[in-house]
């Protein structure tokens, strides 16, 4: 009985042994299967990632489904594991190389089901809509900005102008018009609702690029690749949209819509440029601009009692007649206007708002001002500014000759050409610039070109004049005239 017992189990253990050693001496056969697998499935990972680029090159709205990218990051993580594999198994001892076969073993059968399930029979992508959405906007009031949005509406429909401008001082309402129009062209399908809007489009150009390529779901070569291949990719997707619009709010710089990537030049593609300065709409390239001007008088008491009553407040007679004093303050801006109205809502003594307006007597709006700071201290170069702070010094509340100016910035030294004819083109350049800058503004009395200056540019000149201590030398000089 013993004897069988014994044989029995020097069988196993022979049978043990012989599996152990047809393990240990065929780990190199089947090291070799593993390498040939994992091979395999790099070469088709790669193909894969080729066909993905290729297929998002030629179709923005593409995305590579979920599980694609879940069985790359497997491959990926199969071969890291092979690789540490390759590098110990032949220092392993006796015990663990029969051990390593096993394991081995169970590499090549995950190498195969990965090559199985990386077969994708229904494709690696999956088509993504895109969608751009409304706009929070205010309620435009005026009859001059009702014209705004119907003049660019005719300009969008008209296919000799691809790059339209919109210009006007700061908080004058240039967004807010612009952003009608974004969500108007969204309820309509002349250009297949492929609208697309960039709030403070001043950064660097790749930048833009980068912007560009997110909102068109696009991969984008690094810079250190070269912006002529960003552009050419962007270029390239947009122009398989055959229609679009895209509108660039607040440029403060010129931009290359070339070097950036944007093709125009065809029907059903548009660029809005909206901009406080012309002179940046005409460098970008706008064939045609519109200027957005400040509310009338009756225009502006109107914007503020419809913000004002937005619950519903109803004013005493005699608070209301302050009320028209404080909206007249901002001289027709959008911006200015709304933002007090709110800040009056819930005021109901006469007391609050004749404090109100004494403060604005007193201290301009802090808010506004810092807005159209950035108009004077963007200027391009320091005689442009001190020209504006000494024609906010002769304009003061009337329209005065174009000429006239030129020759009062002549008497008090601010243009440095050497003879008279040279310093008459100066002025004249330097004034131009500032109407460009919407710093000023153009009217023609009795067929003499003037110019005048807003109420708040005025008092903006003159804070800074007061705080800025490097203009403050001319505070004294219009103290002194």
């Amino acid at each position: 009985m013993l004897k069988t017992v014994l044989n029995v189990l020097l069988g196993i253990i022979a049978n043990l042994g012989i599996e152990w050693m047809r393990s240990y001496s065929g780990l190199d056969a089947k090291m070799k299967t593993l390498e040939r697998r994992i091979g395999v499935l790099t070469k088709k990972a790669r193909d894969i990632h080729m066909t993905i680029r290729h297929e998002q090159d030629l179709h923005s709205g593409y995305k590579r489904k979920r599980e694609v990218g879940d069985w790359l990051k497997n491959v990926k993580r199969k071969k890291m594991k092979y690789q540490s594999l390759k590098r110990d198994y032949q220092r392993r001892p006796f015990r663990s190389r029969i051990s390593l076969a096993q394991y081995v073993d169970a590499m090549i059968q995950e190498a195969s089901d990965l090559l199985e399930q990386g077969s994708f029979c229904s494709g690696y992508m999956i088509t993504v809509r895109e969608e751009s959405k409304p706009l929070v906007t205010e309620e435009l009031i005026g009859q001059s900005v009702q014209q705004n949005l119907t003049d660019t509406r005719a300009l969008l429909m008209d296919d000799k102008v691809s790059c339209i401008g919109i210009y006007g001082m700061p908080g004058v309402g240039k967004t807010a018009v612009a952003s009608h129009i974004h969500n108007q062209l969204l309820k309509e399908d002349k250009f297949l609702k492929h609208v697309y809007w960039f709030s403070d489009a001043n950064s660097e150009v790749s930048k833009l690029q980068d912007d560009l390529a997110t909102v068109l779901r696009l991969d984008l070569p690094n810079m250190d690749v070269g912006d002529d291949r960003r552009a050419a990719k962007l270029s390239s997707a947009l122009e398989r949209k055959n229609k679009f619009v895209i509108i660039l709010d607040g440029l403060l710089t010129p931009i290359d819509v070339g070097t950036v990537g944007i093709p125009l030049g065809k029907e059903g593609r548009k660029l809005i440029v909206v901009s406080r300065s012309l002179d940046v709409c005409n460098k970008t390239g706008c064939q045609k601009e519109i200027k957005v001007e400040p509310l009338s008088a009756d225009e502006g008491r109107m914007l503020f009692m419809e913000k004002l009553r937005s619950r519903d407040q109803e004013l005493p007679p005699d608070v209301l007649e302050i009320s028209r004093s404080i909206s007249e303050k901002y001289g027709g801006l959008p911006l200015g206007i709304i933002a007090k109205a709110r800040s009056m809502i819930g005021a109901n003594d006469i007391r609050e708002w004749r404090d109100a307006l004494a403060e604005m007597e007193e201290r301009p709006d802090g808010k506004v001002f810092e807005v159209m700071k950035s108009s004077f201290y963007g200027l391009r170069n320091e005689r442009w500014k001190t020209s504006f702070l000494h024609c906010s010094i002769l304009l003061k509340d009337e329209t005065v000759p174009r000429d006239e100016v030129v020759r009062g910035l002549i008497s008090k030294g601010f243009l440095d050409r050497r003879c008279r004819e040279a310093k008459l083109d100066q002025g004249h350049t330097i004034l131009k610039a500032l109407e460009k800058a919407c710093l000023l503004d153009c009217v023609v009395n009795d067929g003499v070109d003037c110019l005048k200056m807003h109420p708040l540019m005025r008092d903006m000149a003159t804070e800074i004049m007061k705080s800025d201590p490097t203009y403050m030398t001319y505070q004294q000089n219009a103290i002194s005239q």
